[in-house]
């Protein structure tokens, strides 16, 4: 089941849809192009705000270095593209799991951090480090949401 195209089923005030809250595109070939010609840090500023959570557990998830996020913000810099990528992913799994909550950020996070034997005992925050770990909360999220067994 791949939950990459996950379209949220709520709507209204509460905070599912993470790609255009962060102003990232959701045409694949188009989130390819913006990665590649450089995503602004402020878009991670905009997801710890959009999280309510602390920069070190999103940029944990990330994969970037707070000091690392802060030098590229003084200096105008880019996310490399493979940060870039991470981010897109963990937007991407955020909408998933906020979906899973109907929009509710707080269990959404509690969620992120407890075990799960469906990802082999791991946090889905610790999961989220990369992209395939990212499909998989996606596909969890998705199986829980809809009742599959896994």
């Amino acid at each position: 089941m791949n939950r990459a195209n996950h379209v949220p089923t709520t709507s209204g005030s509460s905070v599912t849809d993470v790609l255009a809250s962060l102003a990232l595109p959701r045409n694949r070939l188009a989130a390819h192009r913006h990665i590649v010609a450089g995503v602004s840090p402020e878009v991670v500023i905009k997801l710890i705000a959009l999280l309510g959570s602390d920069a070190r557990t999103v940029c944990a998830m990330i994969g970037i270095r707070r000091d690392a996020l802060s030098r590229r913000i003084r200096q105008g810099a880019h996310l490399s593209p493979a940060q870039g990528d991470r981010l897109y992913w963990v937007a991407l799994a955020m909408e998933a799991v906020l979906s899973l909550h109907n929009g509710d950020i707080i269990k959404s996070m509690r969620w992120l951090a407890r075990p799960d034997w469906g990802l082999g005992g791991e946090t889905p925050a610790e999961v989220l480090t990369s992209p395939m770990g990212a499909q998989a909360v996606i596909d969890l999220a998705g199986k829980i949401e809809h009742g599959v067994p896994y």
